[in-house]
């Protein structure tokens, strides 16, 4: 079994940190040490360009869609968010694919030539490649006026923090999943940033009054449940900001969930 490991920042706006993400897998390989994982992970290092963002993309969409084809799932580590645009471009097989994100920020700003971290989402949808109502938004809590108005023009389904308060965790994942299910394949992004910082310190843009560490773990269980999840992909982790390691251990402990529910017979 592997992961991709796609080391790119350049969609980031001139932020360094994400691409230096060694260490994710280096814990990451200590837990499945510990659990004993019964087959050696391997690590696919996609080479990128942070200075080409075009000839990044290429790259990373065709490992993506080589890992599909071989096992028909991928796990994604990267990175900045800018990655999902490429990654659930190899997903453009399946005319039915959708999206859930978790995500502090709807990176809807006005879209340019290129995905950015800020604007992935709203090009995905605005190239056709993804459709509004295939998309999901949870743990949001902070967001511009222009993303306000394009989330709520395009009818996306969208669980803010306030929202989750008031269903609850369990009937958040539910209503996710009874939307999810129906797609011909399902892409799972996670922004670590979708964390409160007390939690997950370790990132660009944190924002207060976000999920435990605990909670996360509990989303992920739930719709890791879905049979149609094709690609899973973490990012926006910065180790250099990660003074304890709570960020890491966190990311890490993400991974392990997805590659055991994904892939339950290396286990």
């Amino acid at each position: 079994m592997r992961i991709l490991h796609v080391p790119f920042c350049g969609g980031s706006l001139g932020k360094r940190g994400a691409e230096k993400s060694e260490a994710v897998i280096a814990a990451l390989k200590e837990w499945l040490k510990r659990n004993m994982f019964s087959k050696e992970l391997i690590v696919n290092k996609v080479d990128v360009d942070n200075n080409n963002i075009r000839s990044s993309f290429e790259h990373i969409q065709s490992n993506v869609e080589k890992e599909l084809k071989e096992n028909g799932k991928v796990i994604v580590l990267g990175g900045d968010h800018a990655i999902t645009y490429p990654c659930f471009k190899a997903l453009s097989g399946h005319s039915n694919a959708g999206l859930i994100m978790l995500d502090a920020h709807p990176d809807c700003e006005e879209t340019t030539d290129l995905a950015s971290h800020e604007d992935f989402l709203r090009k995905l949808i605005n190239d056709d490649l993804l459709k509004a109502e295939q998309c999901i938004l949870i743990g949001l809590r902070s967001a511009s006026m222009n993303e306000k108005e394009f989330l709520r023009s395009r009818g996306i389904l969208c669980f803010d923090g306030e929202k989750i308060d008031n269903i609850g965790l369990a009937e958040t994942c539910f209503t996710v999943m009874e939307q999810a299910r129906n797609w011909d394949a399902c892409y799972l992004s996670i922004d670590i940033d979708v964390v409160d910082p007390a939690f997950a310190p370790a990132v660009h843009y944190p924002e207060v009054g976000g999920l435990s560490g605990r909670e996360l773990l509990f989303i992920l269980r739930k719709l890791l449940l879905l049979k149609n999840i094709k690609v899973v992909d973490l990012v926006e982790i910065i180790p250099e900001k990660d003074k304890d390691s709570r960020t890491i251990l966190l990311g890490s402990q993400v991974l392990a969930e997805a590659i055991s529910r994904m892939f339950p017979q290396y286990f």
